[in-house]
């Protein structure tokens, strides 16, 4: 089925020949307002302990920051977690949600990610105590893994630490916490009003794989976000929804990729290979990267309309649907019938496909929706420069 496309690069979606017919859409390339005059820089806390149970919502859902007094938008967003202290991080879901804007996914994980390769046993991931996290667009490493996506038992975090907001394949929170599609990126407040209530919502989820309940845990001291605005937009933001279907008549490939239980992250680069050889229906977006510098990409997908059937979500340099295992950029590590995140680095100008496929023939997909983001204003992160594996 045909989809709708909508972001500031050129967007081609792929349908016959190696692609086949070429569906164009020509907006405009991401073009920065250029540095501005910092306006106001405001930090706005709530103390009050946030309190999680062995399963659930937190004591406070939400904990509210009223942020006030601040002229110009919004140019640039910090968030502060004081005090985390808990057994397994990775069970704790944070999604921010400011007075405009979409929420922002700042941590969290599903089992799948708390074992990453089966049948390896349940590993739980880093220990947290009277841990400050400062959630920031421009640090170089996530909050939650180790060493190639695998987790080191009783590892810990650092008592203070900055690191990227990302949710890995986790779904939406209860209410009344938002339920559209997160964010992974704070960058996308940019040029929002700063003033109003924010919003953290903090939830303990439960994996069926690692035990039942999870630890309780802490956020003793609360949380502040911390504001810097500017009298116009910077236009250090883009992104771009596309969205679709997969029915028979769509085209087909050869097989399909691995799925190795580990995302491509911007930290650590990955690779994958051919897994089978099946013949299955996809849909291609062809994308070209129109920030003036080698940049970060995140990738974040909603399948939940599949209607219970997985479908599989690749990056490709170059897509060659006879040869799926040629040229691959970047995949999740799983196929999914919810939500699922994935990062990629991609060089000014240079071009990318957005490949989405069933896992089985003919099962199809109703309905997906995918996310694609990026702040051009900054450069790719560091992440782990001997190992490349950007997990802290």
């Amino acid at each position: 089925m045909r989809k709708s496309v909508s972001f500031l690069v050129g967007v081609m979606l792929a349908g016959a020949g190696a692609f086949g017919q070429e569906h164009v859409v020509v907006l405009d390339p991401i073009c920065p307002a250029g540095p501005q005059t910092v306006l106001a820089q405001g930090t706005f806390c709530n103390s009050n302990a946030i309190n999680l149970p062995a399963a659930g919502v937190a004591s406070l859902y939400p904990s509210i920051v009223a942020v006030s007094g601040l002229t110009g938008v919004v140019s640039e967003v910090k968030v502060r977690l004081l005090g985390v202290t808990h057994a397994n991080t990775s069970t704790v879901q944070a999604v921010l949600q400011p007075p405009a804007g979409p929420p922002v996914g700042l941590t969290g994980t599903s089992f799948a990610i708390a074992n990453p390769l089966p049948p390896a046993a349940p590993i739980p991931l880093p220990v947290a105590a009277s841990a400050q996290w400062t959630f920031s667009d421009r640090a170089n490493d996530y909050a939650l893994f180790l060493q190639q996506g695998m987790p080191v038992l009783n590892a810990t975090a650092p008592i203070s630490g900055t690191y990227l907001p990302r949710t890995f394949t986790t779904g939406a929170l209860p209410a009344p916490a938002p339920a559209a599609l997160e964010s992974q990126l704070l960058s996308s407040q940019v040029g929002r009003n700063p003033n109003g209530n924010w919003q953290l919502f903090v939830n303990q989820q439960t994996l069926s794989n690692a035990g039942n309940p999870q630890p309780t845990g802490t956020i003793a001291g609360g949380w502040c976000v911390d504001v810097t605005t500017t009298a116009a937009s910077t236009g250090c933001y883009a992104s771009q929804t596309l969205s679709g279907s997969i029915d028979t008549s769509d085209l087909t490939q050869t097989g399909r990729i691995n799925r190795n239980g580990v995302p491509s992250l911007c930290t650590w680069p990955k690779t994958n290979s051919l897994f089978a050889t099946t013949v299955l229906h996809y849909d291609a977006f062809a994308v070209v990267n129109p920030a003036p510098q080698e940049s970060c990409i995140t990738f974040t997908s909603d399948f939940g309309g599949c209607g219970g059937s997985t479908v599989q979500p690749v990056v490709y340099t170059s897509f060659d649907p006879a040869n799926p295992g040629n040229n691959v950029l970047a995949d999740a590590g799983y196929s999914s019938t919810g939500r699922i995140q994935m990062s990629f680095r991609r060089g000014a100008g240079q071009p990318f496909t957005v490949v989405v496929h069933e896992i089985t023939a003919n099962s199809g997909c109703p309905a997906y929706t995918l996310q694609l983001e990026q702040n051009p204003c900054l450069g790719v992160p560091i992440g782990d420069l001997i190992f490349r594996n950007g997990f802290d």
